[in-house]
């Protein structure tokens, strides 16, 4: 069963997510000396929300002192490098890296994270139950996988909308920059956006390079709203994060 909260990918929900293992504390056989729960994360070990989850993950894990756990987490990348040389190269590391470990559960954090131990759950996780904090369900997964639970992140895109032009109500139009965070996530915004907003016309800044979106933000119209929730590239250079690429599109405006 998947539950909807509206939180973003901050410690308290990645540990509200977490407690859900404590719950289920009958995923874990008591006869061996140790569990290992692994998380795959979509992003890279210094992204910004990486090491907050580990943390959150690991404290909910400990409070439960008669379960002994090891925690690992591995990390997909696949933003920074080609999505599927990612695949396949975090696949066979881990492969190789446990295959004398048995894991008996894994957490997948972000879309991308889950269609990977999806796409992979066969040869490298059979039969381990996910716990899963993301966006919406990759399309790759289908109907929804047996032993699969976890917490769906809300959105507050709406909500924030709706404030902006409450505050700016000479706005005529407004410009979104939500572009390649991932297929599913860039879609569910894009629905809930499109059917919310009637009182002006929105516009989607598609542009790939972060330089692009800066040039297209300085000549946008009076009476514009820029609304930017991300903004990820295929060769970031020195800008890897969508958090980083806010300041300057709000400078630009």
């Amino acid at each position: 069963m998947l539950a909807r909260v509206p939180a973003r990918v901050t410690a308290a929900s990645a540990l509200a997510m977490f407690v859900l293992l404590g719950a289920c504390s009958n995923l874990f056989a008591r006869t061996e000396p140790s569990h290992i729960v692994l998380a795959i994360h979509w992003g890279p070990e210094d992204y910004p929300a990486s090491s907050l989850i580990n943390a959150a993950v690991r404290q909910a894990l400990a409070s439960d002192t008669s379960v002994p756990i090891d925690y690992f987490a591995e990390y997909l990348e696949s933003f920074t490098f080609d999505a599927g040389n990612a695949s396949e190269a975090l696949a066979e590391y881990i492969r190789h890296k446990y295959r004398s470990r048995r894991i008996d559960v894994v957490i997948a954090v972000a879309d991308p994270a889950l269609r990977f131990v999806l796409d992979h759950r066969d040869v490298l996780f059979p039969n381990v139950p996910i716990v899963y904090s993301g966006v919406a369900m990759p399309e790759s997964a289908g109907h929804r996988p047996d032993h699969l639970t976890g917490v769906m992140r809300g959105t507050a895109y709406v909500e924030t909308l709706a404030l902006a032009l409450a505050v700016h109500p000479s706005t005529e139009q407004v410009f979104i920059i939500a572009n390649g965070m991932s297929r599913e996530t860039d879609v569910t915004a894009r629905s809930a956006l499109d059917r919310s907003s009637r009182e002006v016309r929105l516009t989607y800044l598609e542009q790939p390079s972060v330089s692009g979106v800066i040039a297209a933000v300085k000549a946008l119209p009076p009476k514009s709203l820029v609304l930017y929730i991300w903004h990820s590239q295929n060769n970031p250079g020195s800008l890897r994060y969508a958090d980083e690429v806010a300041p300057l599109v709000a400078e630009a405006s």
